[in-house]
């Protein structure tokens, strides 16, 4: 409701700005001009960013990070596609970048490690264990991620065999 009566009021006020301004009258439609940009402004920043979540990846990769106990227990971050500033700072500088390629040998030199990395390459790693995953536009550079944020496992121990009783 709020946003559809501050559009009405922007919209009014632009349209009596506008026949001010035909009718020759400039300083007068430059005045009804501001408080329409004040409350489109003030709508755009306050209503309208806050609630366009794919927009905000970095905000619920974090969430889930800190969720899972990642930035409190200063546990070695890395992120495989997605490496944005913002998660650098979310990360307290923590997040290392990797190739695709150098997942596995990270993950055996970072035993007690998490990971951001695309959702469709997550699944096939068995010591990942999957705590979120995010789905959102990445504005900077135009492209739509699906991301999970895991937890680097231990390895399964081998079964070992039972000596038979004679």
């Amino acid at each position: 409701a709020v946003l559809a009566i501050g559009a009405l009021f922007g919209v009014l006020v632009l349209v009596f700005a506008l026949r001010r301004a035909l009718g020759g009258r400039l300083l007068e439609a430059q005045i009804l001009a501001i408080p329409a940009a004040a409350v489109s402004l003030g709508l755009v920043f306050g209503v309208v960013l806050p609630a366009a979540w794919p927009i905000w990846i970095t905000a619920r990769v974090s969430h889930h990070l800190v969720e899972g106990g990642a930035i409190a227990s200063g546990a070695p971050i890395a992120a495989i596609g997605y490496r944005e500033d913002s998660l650098v700072h979310a990360t307290n500088g923590r997040l290392i970048p990797l190739a695709d390629t150098a997942l596995q040998s990270w993950i055996q030199d970072h035993p007690d490690g998490w990971v951001v990395l695309p959702e469709a390459q997550a699944t096939g790693v068995d010591q990942l264990a999957v705590t979120g995953r995010v789905s959102g536009f990445n504005y900077s550079n135009g492209d739509w991620f699906d991301l999970a944020v895991a937890r680097v496992t231990p390895p399964e121990p081998e079964p070992r065999d039972e000596p038979a009783d004679s």
